[in-house]
């Protein structure tokens, strides 16, 4: 009937908006640990690179030292290499500072945007979950509707049973009548008007 079909609608819609729910959930989790590893990757490499800034300035010194010590030493080789090395060294890491700051500019835009999709994805959640909420009131005022509509239907049934009791119970009277009806319309024999006749005398 009707009401079992709209309540069979309702179900699916309800499984269906569990589905969207539950998936919402399981993409929440992995947009959540993915802007948890972003943020963790970022505050690593700013990490790194201020560590490097903050060498780069003893280095600094230590170069300008090197210099100072060649210069006294009148070019002494092996502290010209040393010097030398610094001043590799400084230029290397100064390099991966640059190269660190680069690509925690690259890992800040990536945590805007996995927070965004945190954010996005809770919306998500939260409007499936009111979709759910919805189905599932739904799918119980169908139930109600159903059972109701059966409810009706058994005290209809039992009412058809009823008349059809008292249907069949006055068809025995009328046919009772009727049989009385037809025995009065068969003419009488000679004798059995004569047993009358001598009863009443």
């Amino acid at each position: 009937n009707t009401a079992k079909g709209n309540q069979a609608a309702a179900e699916k819609v309800a499984s269906d908006s569990k589905q969207k729910y539950d998936a919402a959930g399981i993409d929440l989790e992995k947009s959540k640990k993915a802007f948890t590893k972003a943020e963790t990757d970022h505050r690593t490499t700013v990490a790194s690179a201020d560590a490097l800034e903050k060498a780069l300035v003893p280095l600094k010194e230590a170069i300008e030292k090197a210099d100072v010590a060649v210069k006294t030493s009148g070019g002494d080789k092996e502290l010209q290499q040393v010097a030398t090395t610094l001043k590799t060294l400084s230029v290397k890491k100064a390099a991966e500072r640059d190269a660190k700051r680069k690509t925690a500019v690259e890992q800040l835009a990536k945590t805007t945007k996995a927070k965004q999709t945190v954010t996005e994805t809770e919306k998500r959640l939260t409007a499936n979950k009111v979709a759910l909420d919805a189905a599932v009131k739904t799918v119980t005022e169908m139930t109600q509707v159903t059972k109701t509509a059966e409810g009706k239907l058994t005290a209809a049934n039992k009412e058809v049973t009823a008349s059809t009791t008292k249907v069949t119970a006055a068809q025995k009277v009328v046919d009772g009548v009727n049989q009385e009806l037809n025995v009065a319309r068969i003419p009488k024999s000679a004798a059995v008007e004569k047993k009358e006749a001598e009863k009443k005398s």
